[in-house]
């Protein structure tokens, strides 16, 4: 298609004409808009160019039709391209020939897959304004991700041309056109779309290379992690490999130790046989020791009780001394008053000795007269002599039965302080009885825990003497499964050796 479109640009107005028509099928562009791009546009031309007109050996393409310039006879040529001027149809020519180079030169410089992104579209931000309708007006922007390249003269518009899409891994990709002068509205229309389709395709250059660029990094580091995990495979590998060497040898060193232990099995056999006698005589001497233990809790609470009876006896005692000194003090005040009666009668004594007396004087002074008097007057004072004497017996008595009460208050108060102390005593006795008691009952618990424990050891004993027995069968099993497990082991080293080869093929590939 280059080769043709370089044609049209060196032959007449006939070969326009079929460069315009070669360009309709590829591009499908209407030669309308090549019409409304041929009528002027007031800055937007090459003011350089005159118009075109046919000149004296050139043939006027509006009325006049030649199809013998046509590639072949079979080439149908559409009417609506017959109508072209030279003039629309180099237009048409011109833009096609653009779309064309600018696609050409993104595959060459997106074909790059050495270069770095980057730098390829510091080249094509520059190169991509010519390839557009007014390239000296055009300015452009890339970004790709957060990486942006601007032309020279790009500054921000309202309404850029604007063209964004996504890499398969997301990134972002857009491209903007803008023009620094008003564009005319005559341009609004195909051309304009033929612009978008234009930015379309060489957009999806760049969100290509950026494919292949993320899918080669992905690769990469695919591959990297893969010879990392080779890596770390062959390390095992060996380590492996060291393991099975060392399990070997290892499992020669069981096997003998096997068979050590089941000679020590027979013999720790015997000695649990031994142990287990032993442990029932002392199960038996522990039953008997609780026995004991009960009985000596038994009367510990007899002696308790006893004790407590004693308290209740010496308080009852107490009490029945504290009334007796009761009794004595009342009785010790009615002496007194007994005492103070007794005084009364011998002062009444005294009295009446006197009055005696001078009853026998007054009697002798009357004589005759007064004998009878006399008379009873001496025996009022013999009646008074025996009242004293008799009151000197009953002070006398009385200072007696005070001294014996004195001495019983006395005795009482000994027996009393004697009784509390007694209780004193008995209680101290009863604490101790008490901490005996729960002593006793202490040690007979433990003695019970100790003979259940002792039975429980009688019984565990047995049982571990037949796992003993069971061991040692178990230990000749093992020591043969192990010299099994070493031949197997050999055969797991030669595996191991084989996979080592072939992963240190891989990691070196």
């Amino acid at each position: 298609m280059k080769r043709i479109f370089n044609g049209l640009l060196l032959s007449a107005s006939s070969e326009t004409a079929q460069t315009a028509s070669a360009g309709t099928q590829s591009h499908s562009a209407d030669p309308k808009r090549a019409e409304s791009q041929t009528a002027g546009t007031p800055g937007w031309h090459d003011p350089s160019d005159p118009p075109h007109s046919p000149s004296d050996g050139e043939p006027d393409m509006s009325t006049n039709h030649n199809d013998d310039e046509l590639p072949s006879e079979h080439f149908e040529l559409a009417e609506t391209y017959r109508e072209l001027t030279p003039t629309t149809a180099r237009v048409l020519l011109q833009e096609r020939t653009k779309e064309l180079e600018a696609i050409t030169r993104a595959n060459e410089l997106f074909g790059r897959v050495d270069t770095q992104l980057h730098e390829l579209i510091e080249i094509y931000v520059n190169e991509l304004p010519q390839w557009f309708q007014y390239p000296d007006v055009t300015e452009a922007k890339i970004t790709v991700a957060d990486d942006s390249v601007e032309s020279a003269g790009f500054k921000q518009a309202a309404h850029p041309l604007r063209h964004e899409t996504r890499t398969d891994h997301g990134t972002q990709i857009v491209v903007e056109i803008i023009y620094t002068e008003v564009r005319p509205e005559e341009d609004d229309g195909p051309w304009l779309n033929e612009e978008h389709e234009l930015m379309e395709t060489l957009i999806s250059f760049i969100a290509n290379y950026r494919n292949q660029s993320e899918k080669q990094q992905q690769i990469e580091t695919e591959l990297d992690r893969q010879r990392a995990v080779a890596a770390e495979v062959k390390t095992g590998v060996t380590e492996a490999k060291q393991t099975a060497d060392d399990v070997a040898e290892s499992a020669e060193e069981i096997a003998a130790h096997a068979h050590r232990s089941s000679d020590s099995m027979n013999e720790v056999s015997k000695e649990t046989a031994d142990m287990s006698a032993v442990v029932e005589e002392i199960a038996s001497t522990s039953e008997e020791v609780a026995m004991m233990s009960q009985e000596a809790e038994t009367l510990a609470q007899d002696g308790n009780e006893a004790a407590i009876d004693a308290i209740e006896v010496m308080n009852r005692i107490e009490t029945a001394a504290r009334e007796v000194t009761t009794d004595v003090d009342s009785l010790q005040d009615r002496i007194e008053k007994i005492d103070e009666i007794v005084e009364v009668i011998n002062s009444i004594a005294d009295q009446t000795n006197i009055l005696a007396l001078n009853a026998s004087i007054e009697a002798a002074r009357a004589g005759e007269a007064g004998s009878g008097f006399a008379v009873v007057a001496d025996e009022v004072k013999s009646l008074a002599g025996d009242s004293q004497e008799h009151a000197t017996e009953i002070e006398r008595l009385i200072g007696r039965i005070k001294t014996d009460a004195d001495e019983t208050v006395m005795s009482l108060a000994e027996t009393t302080r004697e009784v509390d102390e007694g209780i004193d005593q008995v209680e101290a006795a009863m604490d101790t009885l008490t901490q005996i008691e729960d002593a006793v009952k202490e040690a007979s618990n433990g003695i019970r825990e100790v003979s259940n424990a002792t039975d429980d050891q009688a019984a565990s004993t047995e049982e571990v003497s037949t796992m003993i027995d069971e061991l040692v069968d178990e230990s000749e099993t093992v020591a043969a499964e192990i010299q099994s497990v070493a031949a197997a082991n050999e055969q797991q080293v030669q595996q191991v050796e084989s996979i080592e080869s072939t992963v240190g093929e891989l990691v070196e590939s």
